[in-house]
């Protein structure tokens, strides 16, 4: 692999490529057709991955403390998978999330009925105060 490759590796088991453009590669060019080429070895192994760009990204510091002003696409790759590692586990995290998101589903009508049902009380003191049948309302 090309030693121009930055990896990082997560405690999750995530595992990110990335080939900068213009900072560590000579253009935006070379440092796609690099990305292009690990993930062609990578699908080979059998990973499965997902690539992505950011564009124009500025080199973080040069000297001093100040941009250097080099700009350049960011090509990422993101290893999903790796062969071995079994679908039943993305499964399980698939009806995890599904399950979130019907919990969080759930959530937001009870707070829809919650604010249905404030309105209405904060209607009928309206109405009562309105009416004179609170009377007036003294500070204590």
């Amino acid at each position: 692999m090309d030693q121009r490759i930055k990896v990082m590796v997560f405690d999750s088991g995530r595992t990110d490529y990335s080939c900068w453009g213009n900072v560590d590669f000579p253009s935006n060019a070379e440092a796609l057709r690099a990305r292009d080429a690990l993930a062609k070895a990578l699908r080979a192994e059998g990973a499965v991955i997902k690539r992505r760009t950011l564009t124009n990204q500025l080199r973080p510091y040069g000297s001093l403390g100040c941009p250097d002003g080099a700009v350049g696409n960011v090509y990422q790759i993101t290893v999903i998978r790796q062969e071995g590692e079994t679908m039943a586990t993305y499964q399980q995290l698939e009806a995890q999330r599904d399950l979130i998101e019907r919990r969080l589903i759930e959530a937001k009508r009870e707070v829809d009925r919650l604010e249905t049902a404030r309105q209405a009380v904060h209607g009928r003191i309206w109405k009562l105060i309105h009416n004179g049948a609170l009377g007036p309302i003294k500070e204590g």
